[in-house]
């Protein structure tokens, strides 16, 4: 039928047809926007009920997307979490439910940057700033306020770092690290015994420890509100030393303990454990000696100060020195030599 029509026909009926719908389209406007606000809005009330909830429970299963929520559309929203590094002028925060890390700088703290402590709570707003979340008005919060689990096996299990955490290897995509257990009686009363356990910073029972791939551990068991199994109570296994402090540098000195060739072991103030104590040259520590594959530079780590230096306690290099003058001076000859007269003879003849 179409087929028998003229070309003026067929380019009425086309147009005919396009008036229809921009009437139907014209009417309908109004009505169409009217449903997409309200949409919209009830989409903004979800989205703001589901980052309440996800304060108090646990994050969604990617960190980013987390990131995201909270930083979009309710900048009031703050989340809390732990302080796990402090560099020269910024740190990381990871929230707490310890799924990822967050940049800050200490320019955006509220308060003396100086009083921060690696383990302290905080609450922050997420911020997108040039294509990078980061972590904006930082504040500390009372140690305590943030929940913690107590759902935690009493069993110490021994175990073998498969991955670190991000804060030790900047390379690595994942934030938590993994530990895989090697202990019999467990492998052999579970169904899958090539599962390992996250990990993060706050699972560390001493923070400022040094944990890498390969690294021998202790840890517990923790079971989490969303039934999962993580590691906490994290202890590095390794030989302790004791050394006395060669010399300080600024924020950093040497150990009078050979490593590399002969040279000093090196180590960062950050490592002292008691942060209260002014480590000076002579004291005796306590340490132990970890080989950062990354750098390819072993250092000295977990220092704990076992006594003060005394008159007694020099570094060598100052006993080296001293005892060299003290055997220059046993060893001294006096030689007195007669003076002599230009002309090699003794004293001075009179005058004629």
């Amino acid at each position: 039928m179409f087929s028998n029509l003229t070309t003026l026909d067929k380019i009425e009926q086309q147009q005919n047809h396009l008036n229809h719908n921009d009437a139907y389209l014209n009417n309908s406007y109004l009505e169409f926007i009217q449903q997409q606000q309200q949409q919209q809005q009830q989409q903004q009330q979800q989205n703001n009920s589901d980052l309440l909830k996800s304060s108090s429970s646990s994050i969604s299963d990617s960190p980013k997307q987390w990131i995201q929520q909270n930083s979009s559309q309710n900048s009031s929203l703050r989340s809390k979490g732990f302080v796990v590094a402090l560099k020269e002028s910024f740190g990381f925060i990871e929230n707490e439910n310890h799924q990822y890390e967050i940049f800050f700088h200490f320019g955006v703290f509220e308060g003396n940057f100086h009083n921060l402590a690696l383990g302290q709570e905080v609450e922050f707003i997420c911020k997108l700033n040039n294509g990078r979340y980061s972590a904006d008005v930082v504040r500390k919060i009372s140690q305590g306020t943030i929940k913690v689990n107590d759902d935690v096996l009493s069993t110490v299990f021994n175990g073998v770092v498969i991955r670190s955490v991000r804060c030790f290897n900047p390379d690595q995509e994942d934030y938590c690290g993994l530990i895989e257990c090697k202990d019999d009686d467990y492998l052999l009363n579970v169904s899958n015994p090539n599962d390992a356990f996250e990990f993060s910073m706050t699972s560390l029972a001493v923070i400022h420890d040094f944990i890498q791939k390969d690294d021998i551990v202790t840890f517990q068991i923790e079971l989490t509100s969303s039934d999962k199994k993580r590691a906490v109570n994290v202890k590095a296994v390794r030989e302790k030393y004791q050394a006395v402090v060669d010399s300080i540098k600024g924020s950093f000195g040497f150990l009078n303990y050979e490593v590399e060739d002969g040279k000093k072991l090196f180590f960062h103030l950050s490592e002292v454990k008691d942060t209260s104590i002014n480590l000076q040259e002579g004291d005796t520590v306590e340490f132990v000696i970890v080989d950062n594959k990354r750098l390819k530079k072993y250092s000295a780590c977990s220092l704990v100060r076992v006594s003060t230096s005394n008159l007694n306690q020099r570094p060598d290099r100052l006993k080296s020195k001293i005892q060299g003058n003290d055997d220059l001076n046993q060893n001294k000859n006096t030689l007195i030599r007669q003076p002599k007269a230009p002309d090699g003879t003794k004293g001075f003849g009179s005058r004629n």
